[in-house]
């Protein structure tokens, strides 16, 4: 399988995966922390737009800073979140997706246990905190 259709195999699993977990449970807000971050990210704790947030890099957190001081009408770290969770799941999936292919080529490729591997990635990002800490605007879809 030629490089290009790795990628695009992995893109598209991570889509149709992130897209079965969006219909079945929603998006939201799992703890108290991700909504004080937004309100310190938009301001509106503050009154103005701050950075300075616990739990997140300056570095992470100033680019949000600046997109909430365009508009508070987007959930900019709601979707930062989703968008870290679905990049770390594509670059996981796809050096499975690389794995199995070096394997196959020395002789010992086994797709049932690349599959199991793949499946069993997407399986641990359901438990993971920040796939159902994200949020739309801090409430249920």
């Amino acid at each position: 399988m030629s490089e290009k259709w790795k990628t695009i195999l992995a893109a598209g699993m991570v889509i149709l995966f992130m897209i079965f977990i969006f219909a079945a449970a929603g998006v939201y807000y799992e703890t108290n922390d991700d909504r004080i971050i937004t309100e310190f990210l938009s301001g509106s704790m503050t009154g103005e737009p701050d950075a300075r947030v616990i739990y997140q890099n300056y570095l992470l957190s100033y680019p949000l800073m600046l997109l909430y001081s365009i508009t508070v009408m987007v959930p900019w770290y709601g979707i930062f979140l989703i968008g870290a969770h679905c990049v770390s799941l594509f670059i996981i999936v796809r050096s499975i997706l690389s794995v199995c292919e070096t394997e196959k080529e020395t002789g010992g490729g086994n797709r049932a246990v690349c599959g199991t591997a793949v499946i069993g990635c997407l399986y641990a990002a359901t438990n993971s905190v920040y796939l159902y800490g994200s949020s739309f605007g801090g409430g249920r879809l």
